[in-house]
Formats: structure tokens, C-alpha cells, sequence
């Protein structure tokens, strides 16, 4: 058998908590994070050439003519954007070039570039609508570092008049994406600390009743079980459910332990009494010589002790095995009438040597259940036993009929009768109403009662007007075989 691991080398909640919620608010941060980040590249990128775009629309509003020529003196040159070169005034630079690459017109900040290399020709761009994701077409001219774009002009027939080359200083898109994602490595960090200790605030706070239940369950033992588990104020639905389940629990184990003392306690005093009998007539026997007579009789006594002891211990066996929960009850068809017969004849001789007459009353038809024959045997042996030892004139009644979809089995006496204040405690084990001089053990109903709950059926008592008993069981009638439902805690055959 494979030992498990010491929970103290497992993982804890908060530590699987945290992990896995670090995981996945890492995962998403950092897909957060590339997402802002590209979304803010092209954003900028777009902007940045939309104003160069623009600027080139504006252009070409004025130097195409309706007459689909080209003039470049329509525009208005002088602006300081166009005359400057200063970075302060956000200056543009452009160029005109005829569809053949020929420089047609310059703007006056050009010459203001003095050492700067710009460039004299039309630059290998291809016109196109560039994606937003696309980045700037920069070139560094000595120590001044621009963006260009190439705009070609085309007339209202769609035939190209000339192209516009425009650049601006490159506003550090670079150096501000790199702030960007500085920002949001930070910013996206710092958020991710703080969920991390709200979350581990809160599984502190969900872990701390559970800690507390664990150290009030860890104080109890078998010998007090009259502890409880405190429910913490703070604790959530769940946490306190738990601890009412486990003080439930507590109150059904403690309910257990103190019915096994009582068993314990009943049973051991049950044998000891048989047991000094049986000791104290050896004793006597074998103090001198005695008869062969004398001996027979303490033989004869020793017997019925034995007998009486017998009957005990199986009992005790039976209600041992009736508690274990593993066995399942292995059922077959049973004729209730049979079986009622066959113990009634069983009963017969002695009932008659009494002078107590046994009236048997037994339905036209089988009345068969699912069950276990000897358990269903017990229980009509039991409740006819009652019947006998305890009735001394009279008659002892029995019957068995049908009652809807079930059985009923009934017998009835003419004895003494149980008292009705003693009624709710006759199926408890090793109670007694009958008067000590009456042999008995206290078990025979109680066996019969739970035989007969585990079988589907009742037990009822009661007290007849006239003086007597009258002791009636129930059983579903069998149709058809029933699918168990589970453990039974029956055993299959008796000690």
C-alpha cells in the first residue's frame, strides 16, 4: 500500500492560489501590455503620417487648377512652416518633382539645412497607403534625423501631374514607445502586485476560520467527544457550513460512542451473569461427592445456562453484524405464510404443554418479499417467542395477510402485556419491562426491529384493552427484483 505524502510537503491553498492566479494575471498583463503597446505605435504612426498627408492634400487643393494643369504660385508659400527650418515652429519641407523626377519647386526652409545633406531627388518611396503598423520612413541628414512621405498629385482624369515629397523632423516615436512600454511594464507590474496581495489578503482570510476548525478538530479524541467547533464570525457561507456539518458529524459520533458504551456495558454485564452461574454450580458440584441424580440436575442447569448464554452471544454477533455498513443483504424470494407456518409449528409443542392454544391464520394466497429467509425467520421467531414466555393462560394469535402492496404479519398474546409508558423503549438494546425472574436478554426486539427497517418494512406495538400484546410488522410484497440501493449492513447468514 502506497504511504501518502506528508501534507506538510504539499502545496498549500494560498500557494496554489497565487500561483495560479499569478500565472494567469501574468499571461494576461503581458498580453495586455504588447497589445497597448502595438496599439499605441500604430497609433502614433498613423497620426504622424496623417499630418504629412494632410499637409499634402492641402497642397494639392491649390497648385492642380480646374483645368487639371499644374501651378505651384497658387499656394501660399510664405507661411513659417515653409520659410523655417526651426524645430520650434513643427516646419515642412517640401518638394515638387514632375512625373519624370525633375525638382519643380522647394520650399525656402530647405536652404535653411545647411548641414544637412537633404536630399535633391525623389526618393525611392513608392506611393502607397501605408498600414498603420508600418513605420515611418525616417533618414538621418547630418544632424537632423526626418520623416518622409511621397504623395503622387493626379488630375481629375486620373493622370499624374507631379509628385509632393514632404518631410518633418522625426518627433522621437522611439524614444516615446520605449517610455510606453517602460510605463506599462511598470504600470501593468504594480497592478499585478497589488491583485497578487489582495489576493493573498483574501485567501488569508478565507484560510484563517479554516485554520481555526482544523486546530479545534485536531483537540478532540475518542475520549470527549462533547467539544465543539467554534463557527468564526468572519467566516464566509461555505466555512461555516462546514463547521455546523462537522459539529453534526460530532454529535452523531458522540451519539455512537455513548450507545457503544451502553452496548458495551449491558452486554458484558449480560454475560457475567450466565458466566457466575455457570461458576458458582461447578463450584458446588465439585465441593464433595454428589448422586449421579445430583449431578444430573446441575448438569441440567448448566445447560439451560449455557443455552441462555448461546442465545445471548448470538445475539450480540447478529447486532455486530447488522452495524457493519459493508455487507450488502444477498436477497431471494420468500414466502411470508411458509415461513410463518413452519416457525408456528416450531412453537406448537411447547404452547401446548403450557395449555396456551396457537391460533394460525394465514392469507389464501403467497405473500412473498425479497429478502434474507434466516434474518425473516429471526424476526417471526422472535416475536413468537415473546408471545410465549411471557403469556401463562390464554391463546397466542398469529396472522399474516395482505394489506395493499405490502404484508402484514401480526402476533398477538394474552399476557401481562407491555406497559405503555415502557413502549417507545422496547427496541432499544437490553431494555427490559418483563420482571427479572423472566429469562431474557433485551435483544429479541431489537433485532426484530432492525431486520425488519432494513427489509423495507415497520415495526409496531401495542397494548391490547383486554390485557396483552399486539406486535405487527410490515414488508413490501415482492413484484420484481429490486436494484439495491445500497449497503445494507446485513450480514448473509447468522452466527
Amino acid at each position: 500500500m502506497t504511504t501518502p505524502p506528508d501534507p506538510a510537503l504539499r502545496r498549500s491553498f494560498q500557494q496554489r492560489l497565487l500561483l495560479t492566479v499569478g500565472s494567469v494575471l501574468a499571461v494576461t498583463f503581458v498580453v495586455l501590455g504588447v497589445l497597448a503597446w502595438f496599439a499605441a505605435s500604430a497609433w502614433l504612426n498613423r497620426y504622424h503620417r496623417d499630418l504629412l498627408l494632410r499637409e499634402a492634400r492641402e497642397i494639392a487643393s491649390h497648385i492642380l487648377t480646374p483645368e487639371d494643369s499644374l501651378d505651384v504660385s497658387r499656394y501660399a508659400w510664405y507661411e513659417p512652416h515653409h520659410r523655417f527650418a526651426d524645430a520650434r515652429i513643427d516646419p515642412f519641407f517640401v518638394q515638387i518633382f514632375s512625373p519624370d523626377g525633375t525638382l519643380r519647386y522647394a520650399t525656402a526652409n530647405l536652404d535653411d539645412l545647411e548641414e544637412a545633406a537633404y536630399p535633391k531627388d525623389l526618393l525611392p518611396l513608392p506611393p502607397r497607403e501605408a498600414s498603420s503598423f508600418a513605420p515611418l520612413h525616417r533618414r538621418t541628414l547630418g544632424p537632423h534625423r526626418l520623416y518622409f512621405e511621397v504623395v503622387p498629385l493626379r488630375d481629375s482624369r486620373g493622370r499624374l501631374r507631379a509628385y509632393l515629397q514632404l518631410g518633418r523632423y522625426d518627433p522621437g516615436l522611439d524614444s516615446l514607445l520605449r517610455d510606453v512600454a517602460l510605463g506599462l511594464t511598470l504600470g501593468l507590474g504594480a497592478l499585478g502586485l497589488v491583485l497578487a496581495l489582495l489576493v493573498r489578503a483574501s485567501a488569508r482570510r478565507v484560510l484563517r476560520p479554516l485554520a481555526a476548525i482544523t486546530a479545534a478538530t485536531a483537540d478532540l479524541t475518542a475520549a470527549d467527544l462533547s467539544r465543539r467547533i467554534p463557527v468564526p464570525e468572519d467566516a464566509d457561507r461555505e466555512t461555516a457550513r462546514l463547521a455546523l456539518t462537522l459539529n453534526h458529524l460530532l454529535d452523531r459520533l458522540e451519539a455512537a460512542f455513548a450507545e457503544m458504551r451502553r452496548f458495551t456495558a449491558h452486554a458484558a454485564h449480560e454475560l457475567q451473569t450466565p458466566l457466575a452461574i455457570l461458576q458458582g454450580h461447578i463450584d458446588v458440584a465439585l465441593r464433595r461427592e454428589r448422586s449421579p441424580d445430583a449431578y444430573r440436575q446441575t448438569l441440567t442447569t448448566l445447560r439451560d445456562e449455557l443455552t441462555h448464554l448461546t442465545v445471548l452471544v448470538r445475539n450480540l454477533l447478529t447486532m455486530a453484524r447488522l452495524d457493519r455498513e459493508h455487507h450488502v443483504l444477498p436477497r431471494q424470494p420468500v414466502d411470508l405464510c411458509a415461513l410463518t407456518a413452519r416457525v408456528a409449528a416450531a412453537f406448537e409443542p411447547a404452547l401446548n404443554a403450557k395449555g396456551i392454544a396457537l391460533d394460525l391464520t394465514l392469507d389464501d394466497d403467497a405473500l412473498t418479499l425479497y429478502g434474507q429467509p434466516d434474518l425473516l425467520e429471526r424476526v417471526v421467531h422472535n416475536l413468537m417467542d415473546n408471545a410465549a414466555k411471557y403469556t401463562e393462560a390464554g391463546q397466542v394469535s398469529v396472522s399474516v395477510r395482505r394489506q395493499g402492496d405490502r404484508a402484514l404479519l401480526c402476533v398477538e398474546d394474552t399476557g401481562p402485556g407491555i406497559p405503555e409508558t415502557a413502549l417507545p423503549d422496547v427496541t432499544r438494546p437490553f431494555f427490559r419491562a418483563a420482571p427479572p425472574d423472566v429469562p431474557g436478554s433485551g435483544l429479541g426486539l431489537t433485532l426484530a426491529e432492525r431486520v425488519v427497517r432494513l427489509h423495507g418494512g415497520g415495526l409496531s406495538l401495542t397494548h391490547r384493552p383486554g390485557g396483552g400484546t399486539r406486535a405487527c410488522v410490515t414488508f413490501p410484497l415482492h413484484t420484481a427484483r429490486p436494484t439495491p440501493a445500497g449497503n445494507t449492513g446485513v450480514p448473509s447468514t447468522l452466527a
